[in-house]
Formats: structure tokens, sequence, C-alpha cells
């Protein structure tokens, strides 16, 4: 067990020190990977890390990639000097990404007197940053946002038609002062006042306050097209699973 904590310790020395490009650290990277590999006790992982006293992560991290074969370990600590961090990021990174994340590292280590391994590092978060971004925009909106997406769309004299029928309904001072911000431009639902605002409109439309106006007398024209438009909203919003 000794010569173990000794090997993990030699390593994660050559890990923190953070040269990139450097022959001989590489070539004892290499070999301190293979002897800690050889010599990694058959115990739980998490005994071991607390002989260790390192951290959770790269103890789990070292070991995954203790077994990689030794033309892929060359590669790797040749391509970045063997960033954990890098090569975690594979796993979320396509081939084209990985290549990106390597080219713009490689562009900071030219430009650099002394090249860091952990440069490489804040590129890959840069770039899972984006990638989540990109995502987030890619997810499928829930049923709640896409009906408060198309209130938001309403016309703002179709919020002073529910505004003034509203204090006509005596409803709640609460649901009186969203309707009375709706009215003003460029304002939208919050996001925290989304359900509230959702409740209370099924309630209106439940109970008939707020019902479909198939009247085609001109003085109701403005108050047809709010309450129609509302409650088509809803009823493509009770259809959805």
């Amino acid at each position: 067990m000794a010569d173990f904590i000794e090997t993990y310790s030699n390593l994660r020395n050559l890990l923190e020190e953070d040269l990139f490009d450097n022959e001989n650290r590489n070539k004892l990277l290499f070999t301190t990977i293979r002897e800690l590999k050889n010599c990694w006790p058959d115990e739980d992982i998490e005994e071991l890390i607390s002989q260790l006293q390192d951290y959770p992560w790269r103890v789990k991290k070292i070991y995954e990639y203790l077994q990689l074969d030794d033309e892929t370990l060359s590669e790797e600590i040749e391509k970045h000097g063997f960033s954990l961090i890098f090569l975690d990021a594979k796993t979320f990174l396509s081939d084209e990404e990985q290549e990106d994340v390597l080219s713009k590292f490689y562009n900071l280590a030219y430009e650099s007197k002394n090249p860091k391994i952990s440069a490489i590092d804040r590129v890959v978060a840069g770039k899972l940053k984006k990638i989540q971004r990109i995502n987030k925009s890619k997810e499928p909106k829930t049923n709640i946002e896409v009906l408060i997406s198309k209130l938001n769309k309403l016309p703002k004299h179709h919020w002073e038609i529910l505004l003034n029928e509203g204090k006509e309904w005596e409803v709640d001072d609460r649901f009186i002062k969203i309707l009375k911000s709706l009215t003003k431009p460029k304002s939208l639902i919050k996001k925290s006042d989304s359900e509230y605002v959702i409740d209370m409109f099924k309630y209106l439309i439940e109970k008939r306050f707020i019902d479909k106006i198939n009247s085609s007398d001109k003085t109701e024209l403005t108050k047809k097209l709010a309450f129609n438009s509302l409650i088509d909203a809803f009823t493509e919003y009770a259809k959805k699973p």
C-alpha cells in the first residue's frame, strides 16, 4: 500500500506541475501512470480516496484513465499533457469540437513562453458552456411555457379589455395588478406569476366569466377578439399531455 500511495503522489505532482510539451515530464508521466496501474490495489474506490487524501473526482478519473492502452496513453499525453478535464470532456464533445478545443489550446501554447496544460481546461470550460447554451435553446418548451409565450403575444389593447372586465369581476388585487402591468409596452408575464395567471384564467373560463363570443355585434368586436384569443390559447393548452 505504501508503494501505491507514493506512486499516486508522484503522479499527482506531475499533473499539478502543469507543464505542456515538456519531453522529460511526458516520459516520466507515462512511466508513472503505468507503475500506478500495476500497483493499484483491489479495494473499494471510496476507501482509497480517504487514504490518498485527494479530490474524489481526480482519484476516480485517474483510475478510469489508467485503463488506456499504451498507444492511446502516449497520444493523450502528447496531445494535451494528460489533462483530466479534457479527457473527461471528450465524452460530451464531438470529434470536430475536440479538434476545435485542441486548436485553440495550441494557439494559446504557441503564444506563451511557458505553455500551461491548465490552459486547455479553460478552453474546455468555454466550449462546454457554449454547448450547454445551445442545447438549452433547443430544449422543447413545457406546455406552460408555450401558453405563456402565446399570452405574451396578445395585443396590449386585449389586456386593457381584460383589465376593465377584471375590475367588474372583483378578482384578486394581485391579478388586477398583473393585468394592469400587461397593458404597458414591452411588458411580459413574469415567470414567478406564470402558474398563478394560468390558474386564474382557467378559473375565469371555467366559471364563464370569459366565454366564447360568436356575436357579430361590432360594439363587442375588441372584447370578442380578446376573449376568443384567450380561449383558443387555453383550449390548445388543454389538449396537450
